[in-house]
Formats: C-alpha cells, structure tokens, sequence
C-alpha cells in the first residue's frame, strides 16, 4: 500500500521439483535462490529474472506492471552441472550467486561462486526472454569461456553503472573487477581489477584497496561517480568511477637559487597512486613528498592520480620554476 506502506501477501511461484509449498505456480530452476542481488527487475518493472545456486540456473519470469502478477516463461542452466531441463544452458552458472539488468534494459549478468565467472545474456525487450551470449571465467577457471579476468574467481554479486557502459563484479577472494561494456552488442571486456591489501600477494589484481576481504556485494550510486563494495569482515569500500583529481600542494619557489625541489601532493580519493614527470621526460610512479635536483634553467613537474578502480586523471596538475645560475 503506497498510501500505508502495509504488505497484503499475494500468491506464489516455487520450484517444481523441491518447493514444499502449494504455490498457485510452480517453475523449474528455482531451487536455492538465495539473498538480495538474487533476484532482478528490468527497468520497466515487465521482466523479473532470478539466479539459483542449487539449480545453477537463470529464470525468466514475465511481470505485468498493472497487477504486479508475474509468470514463469524459463530458464538457463549451466552446461555442466543444471540439473533441470531448462530449454537452454550455457558455460559459467554453476552455483549461480547473482543478477542484474542493466538500465538500458537490453542485457543481463550472472555471476557465479564455483564456476568464478560473469555470463551474459542479451535481453528481448518485448518479451523479456534471454539468448546466451558467453562467460568470462578466472585463468584457472574450470569452464572455457572465450575470455579470461583476474579476479573473477568465486563471483558473488554483479552491478551497473547508470549509464550502462560499465559492469563491475565482486569476490568473496576480496577482489572487485571492473568491465568495459559495448553498449551496442553488450559485450564485455575486462578493464580493472582491485584486491584487497591483505590479499596482494595472491598475485590476483595489481591495483589494492584496504576493505575488500570476504567482499560479497557491491553498489553504484544513481548519479554514477561512485561505488561501494561490502565486506564482511572489512565493512565498506568506496569507490571512485570517475578520474580522481590531483593537486600540487607545495614545491618551490617561482625563482629561487636552489637546486633541490620538494613538491607535496594529493588527492581527494583514497588510496590513490600517483606518477610524476620532470620536464616531460616520461612519467614514473612516486610517493609526496618528491624531492628532485635540477640544473640552473627553466623546469616543470607535473603529477597525476590514479584511484584504485583504474581510472586516471587525464589533467595532471603542473608547475613551472626557475633555477638561477650562480656565478
């Protein structure tokens, strides 16, 4: 009731072979549905797609926005293990974790614990059915999907960006990868790969971020310029989606007699990393405070963050002096 926000129960839909329930519907593919990125609405609230760890399935349910009922139209099960004829399957849903649909509504994402992958689906608009479109799975994964990502392996929740060009994953390995998404076909191709601080020597990601251990759900915000990763044992992760900014906060003298310079730096974002270039002669990582020795003349430094999802600031802050020749 939007009035009262009272809850009236209405009807139900269970698992053919092991609900317990006499629902009014019943489907294949249901069996271990479990926790909250579980279970997916399409932007239009038409489609409801759920993913079941039992059943290594996605199912496809039809929802009608004027009498909220919905009705079972589906499923796809994994290759290897689905124990239900669902009339398709695909490589990557074994012990299927997670689901989204992405706001332009024209795909959908599963992840998964055993098979550590993220599948993907193109969506029929019009009847909210779903075509397989492949996997990526870890190196080391057990499947052969067409591509591979560190940092995949035991995926346990999936999520978009707003403007659906960006999909990112996390794993209970403490790990949050990040994939570029072509927003014609819905293709995805790995872009970044964050793990947790503790777990670097894992060799998982070369990016760290201190809160990711046991990290199991993850969120955009509406207005796309940030992420949170949840962890279980660290708490929260933020994120930052777009190019941090940098900036110069001390250094030396527009004109000064000293051959030694001192710049500080910083960023606004958190565990962000930085590369330097002195007078434009190639950029290397470095740490503020910098120190640097010069000749008399005209020099320049410039610095540039970079946040731990990847993303770099494309307009490094820089500085001009000049050292004075003694006689």
């Amino acid at each position: 009731n939007p009035a009262t926000g009272a809850l009236a129960p209405g009807d139900c839909i269970d698992d053919t072979t092991t609900g317990p329930d006499s629902c009014a519907q019943s489907t294949i593919g249901l069996s271990g549905a479990f926790g909250g990125s579980s279970v997916a609405l399409d932007p239009r609230g038409e489609s409801l797609y759920v993913a079941s760890a039992i059943d290594n399935a996605v199912v496809e349910l039809a929802r009608n926005p004027v009498n909220k009922l919905i009705t079972p139209l589906g499923c796809i099960d994994d290759n290897d293990t689905g124990p239900d004829p669902c009339s398709a399957s695909t490589d990557g849903l074994d012990h299927a974790s997670a689901v989204t649909v992405t706001p332009d509504g024209s795909s959908v994402y599963a992840t998964s614990q055993v098979d550590g992958a993220i599948v993907g689906f193109s969506r029929d608009q019009a009847t909210g059915l779903l075509t397989p479109q492949g996997c990526i799975d870890a190196p080391s994964g057990p499947d052969t999907c067409a591509q591979t990502a560190e940092g995949v392996g035991n995926s346990y929740a999936v999520a978009v960006t707003p403007d659906s060009r960006s999909v990112f994953t996390v794993a209970r390995a403490g790990t949050v990868v990040g994939f570029d998404r072509d927003p014609a076909t819905g293709l995805l191709h790995p872009a970044t790969c964050v793990t947790d601080t503790g777990h670097a020597g894992r060799g998982f990601c070369s990016a760290e971020a201190p809160a990711l251990d046991n990290a199991f759900d993850i969120a955009v915000s509406p207005d796309g310029n940030s992420a949170y990763a949840v962890s279980q044992i660290d708490g929260i992760q933020i994120f930052g989606l777009n190019p941090p900014d940098t900036s110069l906060v001390a250094g030396p003298k527009a004109k000064t007699d000293h051959r030694l310079a001192t710049f500080k730096f910083g960023s606004e974002e958190s565990g962000a990393t930085f590369t330097c270039t002195l007078d434009k002669q190639g950029a290397k990582a470095c740490t503020s405070p910098r120190k640097v020795r010069v000749k008399p003349g005209t020099h320049s430094f410039s610095v540039a963050a970079t946040d731990p999802a990847g993303n770099a600031d494309a307009t490094p802050d820089e500085y001009r002096w000049r050292v004075n020749k003694r006689d």
